[in-house]
């Protein structure tokens, strides 16, 4: 009976020490720019691209919806993709991931936000240009503060979109907040299924800088994610 309990207690010390192992994957939260990369020297497109390479993901989740993966073609501002995501991809093995919903829940929350907004814009045009004028200051200024690719996704960058993207969504109301967090949640979960089905492994997600926020509020606290400082990790990478 001693022997038993023996081999038992043994067993249960082997589980206990691979088990976090296999559970806590790592997990890269990198927010990008779009267009912006022209004019952030310091996070352009080949600076992203060296990031990737720097990272070494064995997983790709991106902040495309399944066809664009599939066709490799995006909405003109992402040249993030077309200039070094798609390139990279040809030239190295990655298991990938869409970020973006499918058909037809893609059009169901882009053309609700786009009808809010528009009836936004026509009952309260001085409102609206003037969150416009908000919004394009806050850029200038974290244009100012972007020095390097680690400050792209420091705390600084963070809370001040995401106040800004809060207060967009309160101002707009529960269209708005809905398709939001409907949204991120979408992109968190393929997240939570790529490490699901590559326990392990090194996943990479990319999505939009103004996604960031919420996207990594909705991994945080999952035990199978171990989400990377990414501030800490790309300055001690030298970027």
């Amino acid at each position: 009976m001693n022997k038993l309990f023996q081999c038992l207690a043994a067993a249960t010390l082997v589980v206990a020490t691979i088990t976090p192992a296999l559970a806590a994957s790592e997990v890269f939260l990198l927010g990008t720019l779009y267009k912006r990369h022209e004019q952030v020297p310091a996070y352009n497109v080949d600076t992203l691209v060296r990031i990737v390479e720097k990272v070494a993901p064995d997983v790709l989740v991106l902040d495309v919806t399944p066809d664009e993966l599939r066709k490799r073609t995006v909405f003109p501002g992402k040249i993030e993709y077309t200039h070094g995501i798609f390139p990279l991809m040809d030239k190295r093995k990655f298991i990938t991931y869409p970020a973006e919903p499918a058909e037809p829940l893609f059009s169901e929350i882009v053309e609700s936000v786009k009808s809010r907004i528009q009836q936004f814009d026509k009952e309260q045009p001085e409102l609206s240009a003037s969150f416009k004028r908000t919004e394009k200051n806050m850029y200038a200024m974290l244009g100012k503060h972007w020095s390097s690719a680690a400050r792209v996704q420091d705390d600084a960058t963070s809370e001040m979109i995401d106040a800004s993207a809060r207060l967009y969504a309160e101002i707009l109301g529960p269209v708005k907040k809905d398709a939001d967090e409907r949204w991120d949640k979408h992109t968190a979960d393929m997240v939570k299924r790529a490490v699901s089905e590559h326990p392990g492994k090194r996943v990479l997600v990319l999505t939009g800088i103004r996604n960031r926020p919420l996207v990594q509020r909705n991994l945080q606290g999952d035990p199978a994610i171990k989400l990377v400082d990414m501030p800490a990790w790309l300055t001690q990478a030298g970027f």
